[in-house]
Parts: C-alpha cells; sequence; structure tokens
C-alpha cells in the first residue's frame, strides 16, 4: 500500500516526482532484517520497476515485512543523475513521523512525565485559537478542533514553492497567532485532520522534557529501537554514513522537474511537527 500524505499542493507534487513508498505487512517494532533470498524478490522488485514507468516518478523505494518476520527492501530509478536509488537512502517520511511523536508521547505518559488527559492550559498559556480545554488525547486522536495550519493561505504549503522563505525559523508565536486560525469544532466533539494538532504536541514535549524534541525522540525511540537509519536532528551536519536522495519539484512550472535538495530545510524542520528522513527499512521496523 503507498502512504498518502495530507500535506497537499506543492509537496504533494514533490513526492509525485519522488516517491516514498513502504509496504507494510505487520505492526509494531521488529529486528527484522532485510533477506536476500525470499521467493517473492523477483516480482516485488519487477512491481517496483513497473511502478516508476506507470507514475512517472524520479525513484522509489519499498520495504516488505512478511508475517514471518521476513523482510524485503527494494528500489528502483534515479536519485539524481546517474545516481540510482538504493535501499539506504533517505527519503523525508512525511506524515509517517507523526507515529514517531505519538510514540514519543506515550513514552513519556509511561515515566509518569504527563498523562492522556493533561490539559494543554497545564504546559503553556492559553492562546486566542488553541482552547486551553483540549486534553493530549484529543492532539493524539485529531479530535482537538484546531484548525490546519496548512490551510491557512499564508502558510509556505500554499504561497508557492518558490516564495518560501527558506532559511526562516518559525517560532511558536509566529505559528499560532499567523497560521492558526478560529477553532472547527469543540474539543472531542469529532474526528478531524488537522497538522496543528501535532505541532502543539511537539510544543507540550519540548515543556515537558526541557530540552528538543529531536533530542527526546533520539534518546527515547531511536537509539533503544535500533532505528539507525533515521535523521531527526537536522541543526548538526548529516552523517557521512546517511545518504539522503535527492528531491524534485517544477520550480517554473514548465513541466521539467528541478532538483531541490541545495534549498535549506530550516523553514520545513521548524514549522512541521516534525521532520524525519529515513529508508524504508526502519519504517517498516516500526510502523
Amino acid at each position: 500500500m503507498t502512504h498518502k500524505y495530507r500535506e497537499r499542493d506543492f509537496l504533494m507534487r514533490i513526492r509525485q516526482v519522488l516517491s516514498f513508498l513502504a509496504i507494510l505487512v505487520l505492526t509494531g517494532c521488529h529486528s527484522s532484517e532485510p533477506t536476500a533470498d525470499l521467493p517473492l524478490n523477483a516480482a516485488l522488485q519487477k512491481a517496483l520497476d513497473e511502478s516508476i514507468t506507470d507514475s512517472g516518478v524520479k525513484g522509489v523505494s519499498a520495504a516488505v515485512v512478511f508475517p514471518d518476520g521476513n523482510m524485503w527492501a527494494g528500489a528502483s530509478g534515479i536519485s539524481h543523475g546517474a545516481v540510482p536509488v538504493t535501499t539506504d537512502m533517505l527519503f523525508d517520511i512525511g506524515s509517517i513521523g507523526k507515529n514517531l511523536e505519538a510514540a514519543l508521547t506515550l513514552k513519556l505518559v509511561e515515566a509518569g512525565r504527563l498523562t492522556l488527559d493533561d490539559p494543554l492550559e497545564k504546559w503553556f498559556p492559553q492562546h486566542p485559537n488553541i482552547d486551553g480545554r483540549i486534553t493530549i488525547r484529543h492532539l493524539l486522536g485529531m479530535t482537538s478542533g484546531l484548525d490546519d495550519l496548512v490551510d491557512d493561505s499564508n502558510s509556505p504549503w500554499r504561497i508557492g514553492y518558490e516564495n518560501i522563505e527558506y532559511d526562516r525559523v518559525w517560532t511558536w508565536g509566529e505559528i499560532y497567532s499567523s497560521l492558526v486560525g478560529a477553532p472547527r469544532f469543540e474539543p472531542g466533539a469529532k474526528c478531524q485532520y488537522s497538522n496543528t494538532n501535532y505541532v502543539v504536541l511537539k510544543h507540550v514535549i519540548e515543556q515537558v522534557s526541557r530540552t528538543k524534541v529531536m533530542v527526546e525522540l533520539e534518546n527515547r525511540i531511536l537509539r533503544p529501537y535500533g532505528l539507525n537509519h533515521m535523521l531527526v536532528d537536522f541543526t548538526r551536519p548529516i552523517p557521512e554514513s546517511l545518504r539522503i536522495v535527492h528531491g524534485w519539484y517544477d520550480v517554473g512550472g514548465d513541466g521539467n522537474a528541478d532538483d531541490i535538495s541545495s534549498n535549506s530545510l530550516t523553514w520545513l524542520s521548524s514549522i512541521s511537527p516534525i521532520l524525519v528522513y529515513s529508508t524504508t527499512r526502519d519504517v517498516a521496523k516500526c510502523t
């Protein structure tokens, strides 16, 4: 199955050009490693190769976990130039990262640092469009009623990729005051997807832990579960052992995709709920 991301417009088109595909049969963290002699290897690789032709994307990576715990990983297409996509390359996993943020939140609950029924007013001052009665449970389940910052006409997702300030660091105050509109419904009244839930949750995690969410992720999730090919800290130089696939987007609107990998990710890492790059293998291990 393909993972469909909520972020629309240019981000959706980027992912149509250079796709990330993870096929998952089992859920829960496990220690499966790629197996070289699975009977379905050839058929899976053939399907992956055909996906390039059928979709017109630049490159794709996939991982399959079988009921017996064996894993298959494959790749097809190119990253850039004549460099092929390989299974050890990292992709932006988009909203799949929210699963990691949710898992981290539950780790903090287990540690007694917060509870699922804690209201937001316990962790930071109330903002005009963020109801202090909203609980951690509401945020996790998308039942808070918070407006989606992605949909605001001034958000980076709506102004056109060429107009984004790539080096801009978005502060909490800027996000809440300029991109989050009036609530869509009362907390708990219904379920509606909103990225703002996990942006607020990120803020709560950092208030609880008194450190950056990426530090908590590394200490409580990535290292303990051996997710050594996930990247969450973009404030440090990228380790030489990790290779990131190039991103492409038709910036000029002329039908030709442009390599946008040299543009800073500062804006995205500061405004997103969480920014994670990973191999499909590591996603399949713990999704």
